[in-house]
């Protein structure tokens, strides 16, 4: 023990100090490689990397990976990772993206990071049966919502699908179910959804959708 100084090895490049008030540094081959310190914020400095050799970094609801020493866009609104996570969902064929009725499901899987959602389904034998004809196509089950500004639109697989041919995806602002839609052939049109009279009920029809999204 030297002073405010615990050595560890023979030629004392290997120590505990203790030299700054409210700090405990923790040096090897004479650098400091960890400080433990009483900042708010910034407890724990390691200045050359980290390997973690098992298990995992839990981190606290609402706190992430913050890249704040990043230079930025001008529209930047957050530097915080603060999410991830990956599952399934259920694709489901409905009249209504609330309250309407329901038929057939099918398989899909998500990946959140941070507020981007990323969304694959697939719907295949769609059964209209039950469903109202003139009623717009839509699929409910969405994980997460849409924002409440921008839209999302998304590619799409579509077998036995009445104008399957320029067909896509729709997510509307706050939505939390999606549309089909196709652009009007005179270019001056809104673009029209898809009703379930589009489906080839229950005869090898088949919706594989791929959407990128950001929830609020």
């Amino acid at each position: 023990l030297n002073g405010t100084e615990l050595v560890l090895d023979v030629d004392g490049d290997s120590s505990i100090t203790s030299d700054t008030d409210d700090q405990i540094d923790f040096k090897t081959g004479g650098t400091d490689r960890l400080q433990i310190q009483s900042t708010s914020g910034n407890n724990l400095v390691i200045s050359d990397g980290l390997t973690l050799s098992d298990g995992n970094i839990v981190v606290a609801n609402g706190h992430g990976i913050d890249f704040s020493a990043t230079s930025d866009a001008s529209g930047m609104t957050s530097e915080l990772l603060d999410d991830y996570e990956e599952g399934t969902w259920t694709p489901t064929a409905a009249d209504a993206a609330s309250s309407g009725n329901t038929t057939t499901t099918g398989q899909g899987r998500y990946t959140k990071i941070g507020r981007t959602v990323i969304l694959n389904a697939d719907l295949v034998d769609i059964n209209t049966t039950g469903l109202t004809s003139s009623n717009t196509f839509v699929v409910t089950g969405l994980p997460f919502a849409n924002n409440n500004t921008v839209r999302a639109t998304g590619t799409m697989q579509c077998n036995r699908i009445s104008n399957g041919d320029n067909l896509y995806a729709h997510l509307s602002e706050s939505g939390s179910a999606l549309t089909f839609k196709h652009d009007a052939s005179d270019g001056g049109s809104t673009a029209s959804s898809i009703q379930v009279s589009a489906i080839a009920d229950d005869l090898s029809d088949l919706l594989g959708i791929t959407l990128v999204y950001t929830t609020s």
